[in-house]
C-alpha cells in the first residue's frame, strides 16, 4: 500500500507540475486518509504560438500599472492565430495576447529596435521603420514623416504629435537601438546610428523633449563616433552610454561628459547593457570587448561610482557577447546576465546566468538544458513578489512552446 500511495503521488505531481498543491486533512480526525488541495499556479506564463518568420524578441518592458508585458521583435507570423501578429505585443501576465492593443507590424523592420515605456504609459518604439498603420506621415497637413522613432498611447494607437525626423544621409538603413526616459517624460533619450533629427546634426545620440524637438545645446556637447548601442539614466539623473565608439561614456542630463570617467580602458566592438547599483553605485558594463591590462577579464566588468574596476568580479571572463544586465529586484544583491556566451572562464554555462554579489555563478539558479541554444537579448524581473525572470531572445529549441520567451523561476526552472 504504500508502494502504490507514493506511485500516485508522483504521478500526480508530474501531471500537475504547474499547479500549487497542499495536504490537508479529510475524513474524520481517526481517518488514515488525506487529500490533495490543487490550486492553479497563478503565474504560469504560456506565451503565444510564435511561428514562421520569426528572428528574435529582442526587446521587453513590463507596465507596473498593467499587468502587462510589451514584446518588440520580429515577429511576423503566429502559428495558428489566423492573422499576422505584431512587431510590438502586449500580452497579459498568463502570456495570453490582449487583442485590445492597436499596435500593428512595423514595415521593414530589422533586427535593431528599442522599447521604452514613460511614466504616462505611452510606448517609445525605436527601429528602422518609415511607416506605422500604414501611414508613413502625420500631423495635421501630413507634414511630418514617421522616421525610425514612434510614441503609441497606451491602447497601442499611434501618438501623431510626435514625430522626430531622424536620419543619416550616410546610412539608409539608419536606426534607433535605444531609447530612455525621464520621470514625467520631460525628455527623452535615443541612440542608434543617426547623425541628423530634425535639422539639428546630433551624432549617434540626442535629447529630445516630450514634443521629439531635439535639444541642440546637448547635441553640441557629446557626440559617438559610431553606433550607440544602450543608454541607462541612473536614480541620480546620470546617463550611461553604451557604444561601438567610444564604448563607455558618462554624462549628465544636459550632455556635459565626465571626461575622467571610466579609469580603465575599453576596446573591442561595443558596450550593449549597462546596470548601476542606485545603492553602492556600482556600475555593471557588458558587451563585447576586453580590458587593458587584464586579459582574463573580457565582456562583463564591475566599475565602482568613480569607474575604477573591480578586478576581483568576473576576472575570469566571459567568452562571448553580453546583451542584457538585470540587477535582482529581491535584496540579494544577485546580478542576472544573457547574451550569447558559452562559458565563463572554463566553467560552461548557458546564455542565462545568475551571478552572486562576488561575481561567481550561483550554483542554485539551474536553467533546464537545450532550451537556450542562441542569444538571449533580453532580462527583465517579474514585477511581483514571485523572483521570477522573463527571458528573451532567439532561442528556438524543438520544443515550440519554449521558443524566444519564457518565465523563469529563482531556480531557474520554467514557470
Amino acid at each position: 500500500m504504500r508502494v502504490l500511495v507514493v506511485i500516485s503521488v508522483c504521478l500526480l505531481l508530474t501531471a500537475c507540475s504547474n499547479a500549487i498543491l497542499s495536504w490537508k486533512a479529510g475524513g474524520d480526525d481517526n481517518s488514515p486518509f488525506r487529500q490533495f488541495d490543487i490550486q492553479p499556479d497563478p503565474f504560469h506564463f504560456v506565451p503565444p504560438p510564435f511561428g514562421g518568420g520569426i528572428d528574435k524578441i529582442k526587446a521587453l518592458i513590463l507596465d507596473p500599472n498593467g499587468p502587462y508585458l510589451y514584446s518588440l521583435g520580429d515577429l511576423s507570423a503566429a502559428a495558428g492565430a489566423g492573422s499576422l501578429v505584431s512587431d510590438i505585443m502586449r500580452l497579459r501576465i498568463n502570456g495570453m495576447r490582449d487583442p485590445t492593443f492597436r499596435a500593428t507590424a512595423l514595415p521593414n523592420y530589422a533586427s535593431c529596435g528599442a522599447l521604452e515605456e514613460g511614466s504616462s504609459g505611452r510606448i517609445y518604439v525605436g527601429g528602422n521603420f518609415t511607416n506605422y498603420h500604414g501611414k508613413a506621415e502625420v500631423g495635421p497637413n501630413l507634414n511630418k514623416p514617421i522616421s525610425k522613432l514612434i510614441r503609441l498611447n497606451a491602447d497601442g494607437s499611434l501618438d501623431e504629435s510626435f514625430a522626430p525626423s531622424i536620419t543619416n544621409p550616410a546610412i539608409p538603413e539608419t536606426t534607433v537601438n535605444a531609447v530612455a526616459t525621464v520621470p514625467n517624460e520631460t525628455h527623452i533619450f535615443i541612440g542608434g546610428s543617426f547623425s541628423i533629427v530634425g535639422t539639428v546634426p546630433c551624432e549617434k545620440i540626442a535629447r529630445l523633449d516630450a514634443n521629439g524637438n531635439p535639444d541642440s545645446t546637448f547635441c553640441s556637447r557629446v557626440q559617438f563616433n559610431n553606433t550607440v548601442e544602450t543608454i541607462f539614466v541612473a536614480s541620480d539623473g546620470r546617463v550611461y552610454v553604451g557604444a561601438a565608439s567610444p564604448l563607455l561614456r558618462r554624462m549628465d542630463g544636459s550632455g556635459m561628459v565626465d571626461m575622467a570617467f571610466p579609469k580603465v580602458s575599453l576596446s573591442g566592438n561595443y558596450v550593449s547593457a549597462v546596470a548601476v547599483d542606485p545603492l553602492s553605485g556600482d556600475i555593471y558594463v557588458g558587451g563585447l570587448f576586453t580590458v587593458s591590462g587584464y586579459p582574463t577579464m573580457r565582456n562583463l566588468i564591475r566599475l565602482n561610482s568613480e569607474g575604477e574596476l573591480d578586478t576581483s568580479f568576473a576576472d575570469d571572463g566571459i567568452d562571448k557577447e553580453v546583451r542584457s544586465i538585470i540587477l535582482a529586484s529581491d535584496g540579494t544583491g544577485a546580478i542576472y546576465v544573457g547574451g550569447a556566451f558559452d562559458r565563463m572562464g572554463t566553467v560552461p554555462i548557458a546564455k542565462v546566468i545568475r551571478l552572486l554579489p562576488n561575481g561567481e555563478i550561483d550554483p542554485s539558479f539551474q536553467v533546464p538544458p537545450n532550451v537556450f541554444n542562441q542569444t538571449v537579448w533580453t532580462i527583465k524581473p517579474a514585477g511581483d513578489n514571485t523572483k521570477d525572470i522573463f527571458v528573451a531572445g532567439n532561442f528556438s529549441p524543438s520544443n515550440p512552446t519554449l521558443r524566444y520567451l519564457l518565465r523563469l523561476r529563482e531556480d531557474g526552472s520554467i514557470r
